[in-house]
């Protein structure tokens, strides 16, 4: 399990396990500008788990009180495939992350709802 967010530069000579040079990705700082969107994010993701209606569903999850956490807690819980994951976790900046939560949640929500599943 990782604790910092890394990109890697190049894959190098695998011996014996897969090896490469990475770069450690800048940490992502809050700013209570971002409150609204935040809670834009957080009900649209509450919301499409609940539209689910999954008996193990995380929509009622209880968040951090460290706002960064809490975003990252938002990422982890919402309905998406690991491809969408990794593209969160590929952001440089928390209002891109939370732009980039909730567009994909609700691009997630259209494609259930297109297939006649919620």
């Amino acid at each position: 399990m990782g604790t910092r967010r890394f990109t890697v530069e190049r894959w190098v000579e695998e011996d014996p396990y897969p090896r490469a040079e990475l770069s450690m990705l800048p940490e992502l700082e809050w700013s209570e500008a971002l409150a609204p969107l935040r809670a834009e994010a957080e009900a649209v993701v509450r919301r499409v788990i609940a539209r689910l209606g999954e008996p193990q569903s995380d929509a009622g999850v209880e968040l951090s009180d460290d706002p960064v956490a809490a975003v990252w807690q938002l990422a982890a819980i919402a309905p998406l495939g690991e491809y969408d994951r990794y593209t969160l976790l590929r952001s440089t900046s928390m209002g891109g992350l939370l732009r980039q939560l909730i567009d994909l949640t609700l691009e997630a929500e259209e494609l259930w709802a297109a297939e006649g599943g919620l």
